[in-house]
């Protein structure tokens, strides 16, 4: 059951509003006429249903006046492409080789926490790249991507609770932080596992790590 119009003066700005948009823009008015289903010609919609057939036109003079921008006028699609979000780019899945695993704690609840250090070939090798320092002045700096897994709850061999991170980085760094006999580049690739985690995740982590001897 259709909602009847207000009144009859209603009606004759509703026809006079399809008659300006007739004589402005045929072609348009053809199409929104069509798409509804509705006689393109003014004699035939002047006997039209005074209901269903008047709420359909009310309904494409309120649409013919939407801004171009709405995608949902009628020819709305030539303008926009797609209602749709484009579609994100799909993650990869890798398998990573065991590296070097260290503990440290969190510095909210002292929450234990180990922290492994993986390597995969698919991970960009440390490059020196250019930057902009504090004062906008170009330098040169040492970047070292890593990917940093989600956290893992677990329990130690003591069955205390703790929590598990994996960091993958590329095999390069890995084996220079095991060949280092000084152990400062090691440290180095350690706290800057960190200051990955903590930036991510934004919990403060003890700086101070142990490194167990056995690998993951």
């Amino acid at each position: 059951h259709f909602c009847e119009m207000d009144s009859a003066k209603d009606m004759e700005e509703l026809l006079m509003g399809l008659q300006q948009m007739k004589l402005s823009n045929p072609e348009v008015f053809k199409q929104a006429m069509q798409s509804l289903g509705l006689p393109t010609e003014s004699e035939n919609a002047s006997m039209l249903d005074e209901n269903a057939s008047l709420l359909k036109m009310a309904e494409a003079i309120k649409m013919m006046k939407k801004p171009n921008t709405d995608e949902d006028m009628i020819g709305g699609n030539d303008l926009i492409m797609s209602k749709d979000k484009p579609k994100q780019p799909k993650g990869i899945t890798i398998t990573p080789s065991a590296g070097f695993s260290y503990k440290t704690s969190r510095v909210a609840d002292g929450l234990k926490v180990f922290i492994n250090m993986a390597q995969h070939e698919l991970i960009d090798a440390p490059a020196i790249k250019k930057k902009l320092d504090d004062k906008g002045e170009e330098v040169e700096g040492m970047n070292i991507p890593m990917s940093v897994g989600q956290p893992r709850f677990s329990e130690d061999k003591k069955g205390a609770k703790c929590v598990v991170y994996d960091i993958i980085v590329n095999p390069i760094v890995v084996t220079e932080a095991t060949a280092d006999k000084t152990g400062k580049y090691r440290d180095f690739i350690c706290q800057l596992g960190m200051q990955y985690l903590e930036q991510k995740y934004k919990e403060e982590l003890d700086k101070r790590y142990k490194l167990p001897k056995l690998k993951y």
